[in-house]
């Protein structure tokens, strides 16, 4: 859900990046939607696992990431190129959202994978 949303995010900003002056915006959407997962996850499975599932709780913390990753990140954009992190970046990027979509259907069997509500792995099948 959240490298989804950068994605399209990102694919403006590249559209956007000649007037507006952009510049490394594979790399920011790399660096940002890394560091949002792992930041979103580590304010939301104590909320989660204390009270459990909570849809506005949810979307909140989510958006609160977002603009807490933004604010980090966005100085990247407006730093001189760096040509081969953003060719890494962007075969990185497909790479990551595949492994990503992977193992959202088929997780590791860990505590942190755990869902103690549905007492399953994974999304429901």
């Amino acid at each position: 859900m959240i490298f989804t949303n950068y994605f399209i995010f990102y694919s403006i900003l590249f559209v956007l990046r000649k007037p507006l002056k952009l510049n490394n915006i594979y790399m920011t959407m790399l660096l940002g939607s890394c560091f949002n997962i792992l930041l979103f996850f580590a304010i939301y499975l104590p909320i989660y696992y204390r009270f459990g599932e909570h849809m506005w709780v949810t979307l909140l913390l989510y958006f609160l990431t977002i603009l807490i990753t933004e604010w980090l990140v966005c100085p990247i954009l407006q730093k001189k190129e760096k040509r081969k992190l953003e060719i890494a970046s962007i075969i990185i990027i497909p790479i990551l959202f595949f492994i990503l979509a992977y193992f959202t259907f088929n997780p590791l069997h860990n505590s942190f994978f755990f869902d103690p509500i549905k007492e399953s792995y994974g999304l429901n099948q």
